[in-house]
């Protein structure tokens, strides 16, 4: 994978490639962040980048041997350490009896998180972990000589899992073996023992916002602009949940948010049912994802409140409901709304009937807007 392959993440990027140019790139690394962070691909990247035969300024050539090899996940000198489970042998897995399963998960989809990849290896009711054995079998790995690259690269995918077996990889993490790169990822930074944080240098990968993801998916899935934004606010910068989405989502929540509240405005029972009716086909996951973007709706127009939040990345109809309800409820309505949306959602997961809990959520809608007369169309 090449740097210019990675959307946005320029800051992160040109650190990157600095600290190779300068030789001051650290032998031991660890990128955290929240998930879909795109920091495996930058762990990729950063890999191919200083083993490339035909070093560019600003990344790999993508063309040499050595390129090919990283691209394709091949490479002698490129280890992968991962959770994986416990097989009903009893004997400790390792990383290694997966690798067929990793590249190509990975080449597929180069965002993917532990449940992704749990459900890709028939793991789905397991336990994740890197177990003890792993570690002995990246200290062994890593005590080989170098077969063809400058650097021996050793990727740790959620380190947080390593629990106490991690400290190992104490030894070899503080003084590796000439030429030999450690890059941790994690989601969880605060579960890494402190024994292992301390001896790499750490570099937070943040999530792209909500424009940069909606950019994202119109350049490189060619959806539209609304409907990569209403998937941009559901997915709260996770490019895994977008990715996800733009194959789940066929459905315009922006349409029926404004609908939903415009019955409620008017007190009016009959357009409500026929929402309602429509909410109740979408399906079960697709009814979370309409409360989780109703939930997104209310957190934008609560922040109009502190920091005078600009409505713009909506269209018309939602600026104006945004507005509306902006400057004619108080906070304390917003926490109402908010408590029943985190219910329903609570409902849905539990197959409760959702026809009288989104009724009852349309009865609690028009109390708190009190009727009051508004067109969002």
């Amino acid at each position: 994978m090449q740097f210019k392959q990675i959307y946005g993440r320029e800051k992160e990027k040109q650190q990157l490639i600095t600290a190779v140019n300068e030789n001051r790139l650290s032998h031991a690394l660890l990128f955290y962040g929240q998930e879909g962070n795109s920091a495996l691909s930058l762990a990729r990247a950063l890999s191919q980048y200083i083993n490339c035969s035909n070093q560019q300024d600003d990344d790999s050539c993508g063309t040499c041997p050595s390129c090919n090899k990283f691209s394709k996940l091949i490479h002698p000198d490129f280890h992968f350490s991962y959770p994986v489970y416990t097989k009903k042998s009893g004997s400790p897995a390792l990383s290694s009896d997966f690798i067929k399963e990793w590249r190509a998960m990975l080449l597929e989809n180069p965002n993917l998180n532990v449940n992704d990849w749990f459900r890709h290896i028939g793991g789905e009711n397991k336990n994740a972990n890197i177990s003890a054995a792993e570690c002995n079998n990246i200290i062994k790995k890593l005590q080989l000589k170098n077969y063809e690259a400058n650097y021996k690269i050793m990727i740790i995918w959620q380190a947080d899992l390593l629990k106490k077996e991690g400290n190992k990889l104490l030894k070899i993490i503080e003084e590796p073996p000439n030429n030999t790169l450690f890059i941790l990822i994690s989601n969880r930074i605060e579960n890494i023992l402190g024994t292992i944080i301390s001896r790499t240098r750490q570099i937070k990968i943040p999530l792209l916002d909500d424009a940069g993801v909606q950019q994202y998916l119109m350049d490189t899935h060619q959806i539209d602009v609304q409907q990569a934004l209403q998937i941009a606010t559901l997915a709260e910068g996770n490019l895994n949940s977008a990715i996800a989405l733009t194959q789940e989502s066929e459905h315009n929540f922006s349409t029926l948010t404004v609908e939903w509240y415009q019955a409620a405005f008017k007190n009016d029972v009959v357009a409500a049912n026929a929402i309602i009716d429509k909410i109740f086909t979408l399906g079960k996951q697709n009814q979370k994802h309409f409360v989780q973007y109703n939930l997104n709706f209310l957190r934008h127009t609560i922040l109009s409140y502190g920091i005078g939040e600009s409505f713009n990345r909506y269209n018309e109809r939602e600026q104006k409901l945004l507005q509306f309800l902006s400057t004619n409820l108080e906070l304390s309505q917003f926490e109402q709304l908010v408590e029943y949306l985190n219910e329903l959602y609570y409902f849905i997961d539990r197959n409760v009937n959702i026809r009288i809990q989104l009724f009852y959520g349309f009865l609690q809608f028009a109390k708190l807007v009190k009727q009051r007369k508004m067109s969002v169309v």
